[in-house]
């Protein structure tokens, strides 16, 4: 099966600016592998926080697949187990201190459909 992932960036408000300018997810097609898991190339937290991933079709945001704690500063290579390979488009939802402070929508199409 091809799989074939695009990204772009979600609409979302941000609250706290000062998050905002040390916070961010960096994700790249080119680091996907066939599964459950969703790897993020870099997860900038100005401090601790979360990473959480969610169904997301036609602007809705649907039920949290899964989540990972990322530390302050730089978090390389961060795995979020979704349950099963994603068979349409996701959310992640960067935290900190209980605030979005970053989004990224996933955008999944399988070409053999």
């Amino acid at each position: 099966m091809n799989k074939t992932f695009a990204i772009a960036l979600a609409a979302s408000t941000i609250a706290g600016s000062a998050a905002l300018a040390d916070s961010y997810i960096l994700f790249t097609a080119e680091t996907q592998q066939e599964g459950s898991t969703v790897q993020f190339d870099t997860i900038q937290a100005d401090a601790a926080g979360a990473v959480e991933v969610y169904d997301y079709n036609g602007g809705t945001l649907g039920e949290m697949l899964g989540m990972m704690e990322v530390s302050e500063g730089a978090n390389s290579d961060v795995m979020v187990d979704v349950g099963v390979a994603p068979t349409s488009n996701l959310i992640a939802l960067l935290r900190v201190d209980g605030l979005v402070v970053d989004a990224q929508e996933i955008e999944f199409t399988d070409e053999d459909m």
